[in-house]
């Protein structure tokens, strides 16, 4: 393709921390929250220096510089800046010059380093960390280059050995041992994201190297570890990259044929246009608004929310609930709103930020309205309120075409329905998204026998061996092997589970897309975003048609590695290391219909078969329903996920407490039929006391607990219990905690082994009323949240 005749680049911001006196460790020197390492000294707040003046060239890398191995591991970042150097500025022996305390030159190792880039209104972190080793190089008498390489944070922990203490941590999850490393060199909670991990690990006396216990933490969770753009430690479970919304699903397209004009956007609205049902929306303040749907107006379909106003009251508003946001980064929040004559204008606000949009300004006609802020938390509480005094009785508001996205500005509206536009999930019902084909200029196809491995040995530390082994991978590639007898989960089951995971991950070769370059200068206006607001485990999208003919190559690719060549001309380049993402089926369902005699399908699409009565089995309200009409009768829902090995979550409430026999709350997995499942089930007894147990049912039978704990809350008429329920290979493991009652467990209550189920792919929810039980019938027990995702191929 030819270069486009005039380019607009973006605004590059280099900054180094040069002002104050030695900062030694300083780890942030722009933030007064941010201070010194192992130390009780705060950073002061004017510490940066902006050199980019100066700068000519640079590259950053951070992540992985290739993703091919049975486990994921990412590397130390690193930078590398070249300034000219005429007058001697960033010269270590020049004690002259502008960048000397205390007679000190402040040009030398550990002085903190941050790397922006502006475009367009929006500005991005692109590496941050510290310098390393200076060079200064002279070319002819007059003229001087300086370099500098830099490292991330990983370099710190590197370096950091620490003395023994009395071993502590024994159970806790990977997530906490990881926060506990961390704060055993006093590195700031500001300057961490750790997700609570999936894994419970054995006690440590925290005596090792810091990035070597952080790392056999993070191979132990068969998670992510790595320092972001923002210098912060990210760590995330080994199932994040299949429920975290910006790696479950594509956040760009990549093409050979490009579509013109067309931004990328992504709609976090789940019900942006009303055309189903108000799902989502509410009506809040002391004098609420009363939400109806119309379709006597509509900005996009045929219907829209219409708010109508009571009179006066405090704060009254139409609410949304965003989720899915990323801390940190910039959102816009746009709407349509038709106010008609008569009626108060309205503005946008989120609530706890106090700043409301610009008011609505025109009546009986469409108008867009729009808010910009940054993510202080994963969810946002977007409202709607009316402005020039309390409102009257019957004066309205139509509301339209909701659109949440990331960035400065509000693109074109977009969700499924429209032209372009893909549903992420059910239509109307979940994210929406538009993906036009942007621009590449290289990516590298591999197909090769480094990424196979057909058998894998793991032990845990203390642990016996155990091994996993695919014997079809084998007969084909002869055997390629994987070993590690240093993890430290706390039981030989779950070492066995870690090498079926890495084995079903990595056992046959896949044809790949290793690396992406991007030029974005060829089309600034959609490829500096993309190039610089990429993360570490986002999903892009990348398709080739090759030149021979035949179908496109399409893949989608986790983002493990971001490498950026810099400069002062048009020769920016960013290349993605990627890994193939896989496709894992997932179910999920928030109830958020209406069916009554059936459940009707799961937001993810799968539909559910009941047992009879079918009479006893509804959906309303927002909760999956199962009547218990009869005593020794199980009411019982049953879905398709399309994988063995598995993980279910749920949460049920039980209305009663149980009189003359217990009720019992069950989570099914594996299920060929309703004779042959793996069962994780609580058993509320008449006390209110709780036990959990791990069941399986064969040809009909049910035999006795293969393993069962009591669970510390005590249950009382109306609560709600989240069962979390796990099989993978042989292994089941479940725990139970009632939710905004109780913490949830750091560890897996009860676990056990068993061989007798291997094929089933259907998940379900069950509720029986046991022998004995008196309480008035029908005893109807809700559903809701239900997530089931399969678990073989987890990174």
């Amino acid at each position: 393709m030819t270069e486009p005749a005039e380019v607009t680049t973006p605004q590059l911001i280099v900054e180094i921390g040069f002002t104050a006196a030695l900062t030694g460790t300083v780890l942030h020197l722009d933030d007064s929250m941010r201070g010194r390492l192992d130390s009780a000294t705060l950073a002061a707040t004017d510490l940066f220096t902006d050199v980019t003046q100066w700068f000519v060239s640079g590259s950053t890398r951070r992540g992985a510089t290739r993703s091919s191995g049975p486990t994921l591991r990412y590397e130390a970042g690193t930078a590398t800046l070249t300034f000219r150097n005429d007058d001697r500025r960033f010269d270590p022996t020049n004690l002259s010059g502008p960048y000397v305390a205390g007679g000190v030159s402040q040009v030398e190792p550990m002085r903190a380093v941050r790397i922006r880039a502006s475009y367009n209104g929006q500005t991005w972190p692109l590496w941050r960390g510290f310098t390393d080793q200076w060079s200064v190089n002279y070319d002819g008498p007059d003229s001087s280059y300086a370099t500098v390489t830099c490292f991330d944070a990983f370099g710190v922990f590197s370096a950091y050995d620490r003395g023994a203490v009395a071993a502590v941590g024994a159970g806790e999850t990977s997530g906490a041992r990881i926060s506990r490393i961390l704060d055993s060199i006093a590195w700031p909670t500001t300057d961490r994201m750790i997700a609570t991990g999936d894994e419970t690990v054995q006690a440590t006396t925290l005596a090792d190297n810091v990035l070597t216990e952080l790392l056999l933490t993070t191979d132990t969770e068969l998670g992510e570890l790595w320092m972001d753009a923002d210098g912060r430690a990210r760590f995330r479970s080994r199932s994040a990259s299949y429920t975290a919304l910006r790696s479950a699903y594509p956040q760009a397209t990549f093409g050979d044929q490009v579509t013109s004009a067309a931004s990328t956007t992504i709609n976090l609205a789940a019900n942006p246009s009303l055309e189903v049902d108000t799902a989502g929306w509410t009506a809040g303040g002391s004098v609420a608004p009363t939400l109806t749907r119309s379709n006597v107006r509509a900005m996009f379909g045929t219907w829209s929310l219409l708010a109508t106003w009571g009179t006066g009251g405090l704060f009254p508003q139409v609410a949304y609930a965003i989720t899915g946001l990323t801390v940190g980064r910039t959102y816009t929040i746009s709407v349509y709103v038709w106010v008609p004559t008569g009626s108060p204008a309205v503005s946008l606000i989120v609530s706890g930020t106090g700043h409301l949009s610009d008011p609505s300004t025109v009546n009986d006609q469409w108008q867009r309205l729009t808010w910009t802020g940054t993510a202080s938390s994963s969810t946002w509480d977007f409202q709607i309120w009316p402005g020039g005094g309390p409102p009257t009785a019957g004066q309205q508001v139509y509301l339209d075409g909701l659109q949440v996205e990331e960035g400065g500005t509000a693109t074109d509206y977009v969700d499924g329905s429209q032209a372009g536009g893909e549903w992420d999930g059910v239509a109307h019902a979940s994210t929406s998204r538009r993906l036009p084909e942007l621009d590449y200029g290289d990516l590298t196809l591999t197909y090769d026998a480094l990424s196979i491995t057909n058998q894998v040995r793991a032990a845990r530390t203390g642990g016996t061996e155990q091994t996993a082994t695919d014997p079809v991978s084998v007969s084909a590639y002869l055997v390629r092997s994987h070993e590690r007898s240093d993890l430290i989960m706390q039981t030989d089951p779950e070492a066995l589970m870690w090498a079926e995971q890495v084995l079903a991950r990595r056992s046959m070769p896949e044809l790949r897309v290793a690396e992406l370059l991007l030029k974005p200068a060829k089309d600034p206006d959609r490829l500096w975003a993309q190039a610089y607001g990429r993360e570490i485990g986002d999903n892009v999208r990348v398709i080739r048609r090759p030149p021979g003919g035949g179908d496109p190559i399409v893949r989608e690719a986790w983002v493990r590695g971001i490498e950026h060549e810099l400069g002062k001309d048009l020769n920016w380049r960013t290349t993605l290391v990627l890994e193939q993402a896989r496709a894992v089926p997932v179910v999920t369902d928030t109830f958020t219909r209406a069916a009554s005699n059936a459940w009707g399908s799961a937001d993810s699409g799968q539909a559910w078969t009941v047992t009879a009565p079918a009479a006893d089995y509804s959906v309303s309200s927002g909760v999956g329903r199962q009547s218990l009409s009869a005593v020794n009768s199980v009411r019982q829902g049953f879905v398709n996920l399309g994988g063995v090995n598995c993980r279910v979550q749920v949460d049920i409430t039980c209305p009663v407490l149980p009189t003359g026999g217990a009720i019992t709350l069950w989570s099914a997995a594996r299920a060929t039929d309703t004779n042959n499942y793996y069962t994780a089930r609580l058993t509320i007894g008449t006390t209110g006391a709780v036990t959990l147990a791990l069941l399986k049912r064969t040809s009909g039978v049910l035999a006795a607990a293969l393993s069962s704990g009591p669970m510390s809350g005590t249950h009382v008429a109306g609560n709600t219990w989240r069962l979390l329920f796990e099989v993978v290979g042989t292994t089941l493991r479940a725990k139970a905690w009632r939710p905004g009652l109780d913490f949830e467990p750091g560890g897996w209550q009860v676990t056990a082994t068993d061989t007798s189920l291997t094929s089933g792919t259907q998940v379900g929810v069950l509720s029986r009323l046991e022998a004995g039980n008196t309480n008035t019938l029908p005893v109807v027990v809700t559903f809701d949240g239900l997530t089931a995702t399969t678990l073989h191929a987890w990174a």
